[in-house]
């Protein structure tokens, strides 16, 4: 059993290896893509957007966060002209709001939705060489839930003990366009995004998020044939019409924005379309899940993380 399990890993790197090569040659025929990861799609750097469906497990000024997720290529195609696939992604992720328990438990939050993704070969060749344009437009689900209700009560809610699993439920659109350049050693990379809300799930749902603007920003430079130094910025504005105290929340928030801010600084280990991080974290930004009501202020943290 174990030389199987041996075996069948090394098959699976061995496959991983050959598919970062085929999708890093020129594309000369139209060819059927299915079944893969993101990465061997899009051959992009690791994103630190919040909502990456990954492997990820951190503190952030002492509260613990674990993210489980993946996103997998459906169906798509590449040729001389263009390369698109549709992705299905999703997430579930477990998040402490205090800092006294070293496992986190206390909320979570689950996101799933479709993304297609969009490149073109032809118009890359027109670019700075090592260039590359590209973009996405997905849809998405997310249902964010209470675990502590009673810890939850004490900190942040001024009416009722909160049951209805709908308390945070929406829906959105999102769009990014990006831009790749590789330099040697050095790829940097960046992007734009738009969130689009749609009227809330259900009448309970009390966020009424409406609309966002976020930036993503990365450095990666290759130190050997393994490790990679990694400088990664994300921003978030988010406009919304939340009510605190129609939602029987402290704190009096009537339509204030949420923002998300966090820069990271770190080291990867990479082989293949695998991707092992270890990323020091600075973060000024409002909670993500049921906890957005709480702005956390200038935080610290460690991340590590795992993308395939």
């Amino acid at each position: 059993m174990k030389r199987l399990s041996l075996g069948a890993t090394l098959s699976l790197l061995a496959l991983l290896g050959t598919a970062h090569a085929r999708d890093s040659a020129p594309i000369s025929k139209t060819r059927v893509l299915a079944l893969m990861t993101r990465s061997q799609l899009d051959r992009l750097e690791p994103s630190v957007d919040p909502d990456t469906p990954a492997l990820r497990y951190g503190m952030i000024g002492g509260r613990w966060s674990a993210r489980a997720g993946a996103s997998l290529l459906l169906v798509g195609f590449e040729s001389p002209a263009i390369r698109a696939g549709l992705l299905l992604a999703g997430l579930i992720e477990l998040t402490n709001f205090s800092t006294e328990y070293p496992v986190p438990w206390q909320t979570y939050r689950a996101n799933i939705g479709f993304d297609i993704y969009v490149d073109s070969p032809r118009l890359d060749a027109a670019l700075p060489r090592g260039g590359r344009l590209f973009t996405t437009i997905g849809f998405f689900h997310e249902s964010d839930h209470i675990a502590d209700h009673i810890n939850f009560q004490n900190r942040f809610a001024s009416g009722q003990l909160f049951e209805d699993p709908e308390f945070s439920s929406f829906e959105y659109f999102k769009w990014t366009a990006g831009y790749q350049q590789r330099l040697g050693r050095l790829t940097l990379q960046a992007l734009v995004g738009l969130r689009a809300f749609t009227p809330p799930v259900v009448r309970r749902s009390v966020r009424e998020l409406r609309a966002a603007f976020l930036l993503e920003a990365q450095a990666a430079l290759r130190l050997s044939e393994t490790f990679f130094a990694r400088f990664a910025l994300y921003f978030e504005h988010l406009a919304n019409d939340f009510d605190a105290t129609r939602a029987q929340i402290r704190g009096g928030a009537r339509g204030e924005p949420l923002r998300y801010f966090d820069l990271y600084l770190g080291v990867d280990a990479r082989r293949a379309s695998l991707v092992l991080s270890l990323l020091l974290r600075y973060s000024r930004s409002a909670g993500r899940g049921i906890d957005f009501v709480e702005n956390y202020g200038n935080e610290l943290g460690l991340l590590l993380g795992f993308s395939v």
